[in-house]
């Protein structure tokens, strides 16, 4: 029951709005309109990122989040967000968002060699799973995204709280079934 109600707090997508995942950026900066520090000025947008993009880049991402109604503008013209969570259908078929997924995961890898271990978190486990404990695991998983997203979302955010983060969840087999 907890689950349902966390899932339909949540604004999914429209087929317009799915253009923003074809830059992998326009998310995260979305997050950063959020932060204390954020300056709508895209060369600032730009040096924050990581890895690194160009002001014209970060301008673009900028105007589609406008242009698909992801951010708007308070009455004071200040950048806000619009829906503050947002999902997509789990079937995975849109293009845009497979792509989108596989570049956060390159980020993934560079930051194992790029970043110390204080500013990543890298884990995983193995384990053998029958097709019902599988579903269990997907759905544990989803529980726990939505879980995250509640607790960060309705904490006080604290000023220090300046970078943005993804936090990727996997789960894939490494075998076949043999016979």
């Amino acid at each position: 029951l907890e689950a349902a109600r966390t899932k339909e707090s949540i604004q999914m997508l429209e087929e317009a709005q799915y253009d923003v995942f074809r830059l992998w950026y326009a998310i995260p900066i979305r997050e950063m309109v959020t932060s204390p520090s954020f300056q709508e000025d895209a060369v600032w947008i730009a040096r924050a990122m990581q890895p690194r993009i160009t002001a014209g880049e970060a301008q673009h991402a900028l105007d589609l989040l406008l242009q698909v109604g992801l951010l708007g503008r308070d009455a004071d013209g200040k950048l806000v967000l619009k829906d503050t969570k947002l999902g997509t259908p789990r079937n995975g078929r849109s293009i845009a968002m497979r792509r989108y997924h596989r570049q956060l995961m390159e980020f993934a890898i560079d930051a194992l060699d790029q970043l110390p271990p204080t500013q990543r978190h890298v884990s995983g486990v193995t384990f053998r799973l029958s097709e019902s404990q599988y579903e269990l695991v997907t759905q544990l998983i989803e529980q726990f995204r939505f879980d995250l997203c509640d607790i960060i979302e309705d904490a006080p955010q604290p000023v220090d709280a300046q970078k943005v983060y993804q936090v990727v969840m996997e789960l894939f087999p490494l075998s076949h079934v043999v016979r």
